[in-house]
C-alpha cells in the first residue's frame, strides 16, 4: 500500500485490516511507517514500540525505529535501535551503516571507523561509507588513511563532487 505513496489512504485500509487482527505485526508496522510518512512521529514510534512489545525480534520494525530517530536527530535512540538489530542479526549491513552514522555524528569517530571498516568488509565499494571512513579518519587526525578512503570513494564514483573537494582537487 505504501508503494503508491498515498500514505492517508494506506491508512484507510490498514485500519480495516486491524480492525479484524488487531495485532498483525506487519499491518502495526505498515501504520507506523505511513504515520511517519504523514509527520506524526509520536504515533509512529508508538505503533513500533507496539509491534516490538509484541515481537522484540521484528527486526524492519527496529530499522523503522531506529532510521525515524536517525532522520529527528535523536542520535542516542537511534544507535540503541541499531543495537538491537545488530544483537539479533551482527551481520546486518544496514543496521552497521546506520550505526556508523550514529557514532559519527555523536563525534564518537574511532567507534564510526571500526563500523564503517566492518561494513565495508561485505561492500568494498560502497563510496558512500568509503566517504564517511575517510571523515573518520580525518577527524581522528590520520589524514593519510583519510585520504586513502577518498581517493577509492572518488574512483568508485568520479561525478560526485564531495569526494574530489575532500582530497583537494
Amino acid at each position: 500500500l505504501n508503494s503508491y505513496q498515498d500514505y492517508t489512504h494506506s491508512l484507510y485500509f490498514v485500519d480495516k485490516y486491524l480492525a479484524i487482527d488487531p495485532n498483525n505485526l506487519d499491518f502495526l508496522e505498515t501504520k507506523g511507517f505511513a504515520l511517519e510518512c504523514l509527520g506524526d512521529h509520536t504515533q509512529a514510534i508508538a505503533l513500533y514500540n507496539r509491534v516490538l512489545d509484541l515481537d522484540p525480534y521484528h527486526i524492519s520494525t527496529w530499522h523503522y525505529l531506529g532510521a525515524l530517530y536517525l532522520d529527528s536527530g535523536n542520535y542516542s535512540e537511534a544507535l540503541k535501535a541499531f543495537d538491537y538489530v545488530l544483537a539479533i542479526d551482527p551481520h546486518n549491513t544496514i543496521a552497521l551503516s546506520q550505526k556508523a552514522y550514529c557514532l559519527f555524528y555523536q563525534d564518537d569517530f574511532a567507534k564510526a571507523a571500526e563500523c564503517c571498516r566492518q561494513f565495508l568488509q561485505f561492500f568494498p565499494d560502497d563510496d558512500l561509507l568509503l566517504m564517511l571512513l575517510g571523515e573518520c579518519y580525518n577527524n581522528l587526525g590520520d589524514t593519510d588513511r583519510a585520504l586513502k578512503a577518498f581517493r577509492k570513494a572518488v574512483a568508485l564514483n568520479p561525478d560526485a563532487p564531495e569526494g574530489h573537494i575532500a582530497i583537494g582537487e
